[in-house]
């Protein structure tokens, strides 16, 4: 099993602060000497690049999920609603994979990550949405279907009864006698 790197083993406060130091612009080296100055003087400029580099990768991942995702929408604009909470529901799951992966052979960074329990809530509650997304999805397909269904039959319905009401024409029957035929015989009111 591999060693937890120095970051890892530091804090989650501290990690989290070198996150945003990270996304604040600062190098490798600010963020070396902020460590120092927090009393963590153990820690080389090497693992604090290797960290860095490993965020970075989980970031651009996750950005090329967003691209590809706005990408998509935007040149189906017209795409129906199922299309596209599949489309999200398929990101979703790359992103918490990618996630994961990430941190694939890195035990003590797995069980690092899992001993917060916000970040479990936050996986949790992915879970569940996608769940909730995908019941979302197939309902709507299914309500779409029956639309379908009662439009057709409407239609169908509608044709039967202009046919019917031509022949009934065509054969000189009266009003009266037509009405009473497509009440008793055909069931149409």
């Amino acid at each position: 099993m591999a060693r937890p790197s120095h970051i890892m083993r530091l804090p989650p406060n501290v990690r989290e602060g070198i996150t945003r130091l990270r996304e604040a612009g600062q190098t490798i080296d600010e963020i070396l000497e902020w460590l120092i100055e927090k009393g963590f003087v153990d820690i080389s400029r090497s693992s604090v690049g290797r960290h860095i580099k490993r965020e970075d990768q989980v970031m651009e991942r996750l950005r090329r999920s967003k691209v590809m995702a706005d990408a998509v929408v935007r040149s189906d604009v017209d795409a129906p609603p199922d299309k596209l909470a599949r489309l999200n529901h398929s990101l979703m799951h790359t992103a918490i994979f990618d996630l994961l992966s990430a941190l694939d052979g890195d035990d003590d960074a797995m069980k690092e990550l899992f001993k917060n329990p916000k970040t479990i809530e936050q996986i949790s509650r992915a879970l569940s949405s996608l769940s909730s997304s995908a019941k979302t999805d197939i309902e709507y397909r299914k309500q779409v279907r029956e639309e379908v269904e009662r439009e057709v039959q409407a239609k169908m319905r509608k044709e039967t009864e202009e046919k019917l009401g031509d022949a009934m024409k065509k054969q000189g029957l009266s009003k009266d006698v037509a009405t009473q035929i497509r009440q008793k015989v055909l069931g149409i009111s």
